[in-house]
């Protein structure tokens, strides 16, 4: 036998005598806190999910309800069932005005000037006259808009021959007029159209402001469809364009 041999011999005698060790008390510990440290871990992050849903289910129950936004009112749009509006003080001057839509007919107080209004809102009382307003700018029959209002003054005469636009299209203005501002619109259109009275008569000129607070879009539309129907008298003619463009 060999030096080889007896090497392994002497070596295979040896593990079968040597019982196998335990491990170091040491190690044990180790394996024993991390052990301990994981459990807490795990506990911790459970703990911390439950505070979370039960903050979140607390805040909900106390939480005070939000005070419901009031209703809009329907806005006027065009609508087929529309009515013929007269304002005879202004050259008998007619429109159509769909449901919703209020009208009526005024002298300014300071001018004598005849003036027509339609609106969103109801109108009645006294007109309203800015102390600040400019000589050609007219009273109002009201107060102020509400959000999402119109309201459309009609003039004739020299004051509307002195605005007169190429019509039949409404157009926006860049600045608002004193009317327009003093009752809070946000937007203002206008509009002068020279109508034939008839008879052979001298076309006469209408014009009309639109002053719009926050209107939606078929409200702007109703104020087209209403100043695109104006006529004088009986006589459905004008003296320019009378198709929209």
């Amino acid at each position: 036998m060999n030096s080889t041999d007896d090497e392994q011999e002497w070596r295979t005698l040896l593990e079968r005598a040597v019982p196998d060790l335990p491990a170091p008390d040491d190690r044990l510990r180790q394996v024993r806190w991390r052990i301990r440290r994981r459990r807490r871990q795990r506990a911790a992050a459970c703990l911390g999910a439950l505070a979370v849903a039960a903050v979140a289910t607390m805040v909900s129950l106390i939480r005070m309800p939000a005070a419901p936004d009031r209703p809009t009112a329907p806005r006027p749009a065009v609508s087929h069932d529309s009515r013929t509006t007269h304002y005879r003080e202004l050259s008998g001057l007619t429109v159509r005005l769909p449901q919703g839509w209020s009208a009526r007919s005024a002298e300014d107080p300071s001018t004598g000037e005849a003036l027509g209004f339609a609106s969103t809102q109801p109108m009645a009382g006294e007109l309203t006259c800015s102390k600040d307003r400019p000589k050609d700018s007219p009273c109002a029959p009201l107060a102020a808009l509400g959000r999402g209002d119109a309201l459309i003054v009609f003039r004739t005469g020299a004051p509307a021959d002195a605005t007169a636009t190429d019509g039949p299209r409404l157009r926006r203005s860049k600045t608002l007029g004193s009317l327009c501002r003093t009752l809070g619109a946000t937007q203002q259109w206008d509009v002068g159209r020279p109508l034939s009275p008839g008879g052979g008569r001298k076309p006469v000129t209408v014009h009309a402001s639109v002053c719009l607070r926050d209107a939606p879009a078929e409200v702007r539309t109703a104020a087209e469809e209403i100043t695109s129907s104006a006529r004088l008298g009986d006589d459905s003619r004008t003296a320019g364009p009378s198709t929209a463009r």
